[in-house]
Formats: structure tokens, sequence, C-alpha cells
């Protein structure tokens, strides 16, 4: 079961059918990793709330997959659950992280838009 949600989320970030592209994951993983323990849905408001501080979705994301990471391993750690569930959790944010590298170095130069932000209209080349 761990092993089917990382190839769900897998595919659908790089499906063979649309040229091995698609999304970056979360949702896929979210979905995923609440199948697999469902007590990691708690995190949900995590997501949100960074989101609603910040207005980064990207970061909200990045925070509740970590965030389902550390505490499934810890509960793994601690013998409080099954270590395939914390390896396919800490497999799906692995996966989600590379999908997000563009997010990532946005964040970092401080260029990542913010919901509500319009896209600056790049100039059109010339013929």
């Amino acid at each position: 079961l761990a092993a089917a949600a990382v190839a769900a989320v897998a595919g659908h970030c790089w499906s063979p059918w649309i040229g091995f592209k698609g999304g970056k994951g979360v949702a896929t993983g979210a979905g995923a990793a609440i199948a697999l323990w469902p007590p990691v849905a708690l995190l949900l408001p995590v997501l949100a709330a960074v989101v609603a501080v910040t207005r980064y979705v990207s970061l909200g994301s990045l925070v509740a997959c970590l965030g389902a990471t550390l505490l499934t391993a810890a509960l793994a750690l601690a013998g409080r659950l099954d270590p395939a569930v914390a390896l396919a959790v800490a497999g799906i944010t692995a996966i989600v992280v590379v999908q997000h590298r563009a997010n990532i170095r946005r964040l970092l130069s401080g260029t990542e838009r913010r919901i509500g932000e319009k896209a600056e209209v790049q100039p059109s080349p010339s013929a």
C-alpha cells in the first residue's frame, strides 16, 4: 500500500501519457498520505495557516509535507507507526520537493508570487 501511494504521486507528476510531465504532487500526495495514515490530515490547517500568513502557496505546501515527514518519522522511530508509512510519506515529500525546485529558488530569491499578486507581463519577442 505504501509503495502504491508513492507510485500514485510519481505517476501524477511524471505521467507517461503526457510526455512525463504533470503536477507538483501536493494534492495527490496529501490524499495518498491521508489514505496511509488518516491523522496526517491534521496538518492541513498548518498548510492553510502558512498560506494565510505568508500568501505563498508553495511554502505552505512544502511546510506541510516536511511536517508530515517529521511527524511520521518520529512516530515510526518510537514504534507507534509502521515504518513503511513513514518511508512512503518521506518519499512523497521528496517528490513534492523535487517538483517545487523552481518555487524554492524563487522563494529564496524573493521573486515567488504571492496569492493575489499579478504576474508580470513579458514583452513578446519581435519576429
